[in-house]
């Protein structure tokens, strides 16, 4: 399955994620290989809505989903799972991207006062149009 192996590559989230658009220039690094259990991307931004932090693969489960650890740094330290649901086949695929988590005391005190929720399932769901975007030009251009 196309979408599969494309989501499998964390690298390819720079394309489509919202946040590498909020900060291109932001600093990246990469540990381990691509597409594979253990491989981590870290990045370091100045911008408040990107912050520091990295995302590592911890579970691929072929062709079904894949989930990552995302531990941030700034604006707050916090460890979080996400993850890309795919189903579907060749002509047809819906993904569902997730994140769970929780702010640590006491910034969940801004809870209150502010949609995390809202502003995070925005940014998910513009990263998914994006995606799809990007995956209907490879299947147009026949690269990458």
């Amino acid at each position: 399955m196309v979408v599969f192996q494309y989501l499998k590559y964390l690298k390819n989230q720079e394309k489509y994620g919202v946040w590498n658009k909020r900060d291109p220039d932001m600093e990246k690094s990469y540990r381990g290989t691509d597409g594979q259990i253990g491989f981590t991307y870290v990045w370091d931004s100045q911008n408040e809505n990107v912050g520091k932090g990295e995302q590592e693969i911890v579970r691929i489960n072929e062709y079904d989903n894949i989930e990552h650890e995302l531990r941030f740094q700034r604006p707050w330290e916090s460890t979080n799972r996400a993850w890309f649901d795919i189903v579907g086949n060749q002509d047809s695929t819906t993904v569902t991207w997730s994140i769970q988590g929780s702010v640590p005391y006491p910034l969940n005190f801004f809870n209150l006062f502010t949609d995390l929720d809202g502003m995070i399932g925005k940014d998910l769901v513009e990263g998914l149009e994006n995606l799809k975007i990007e995956l209907t030009k490879k299947e147009f251009s026949g690269s990458d």
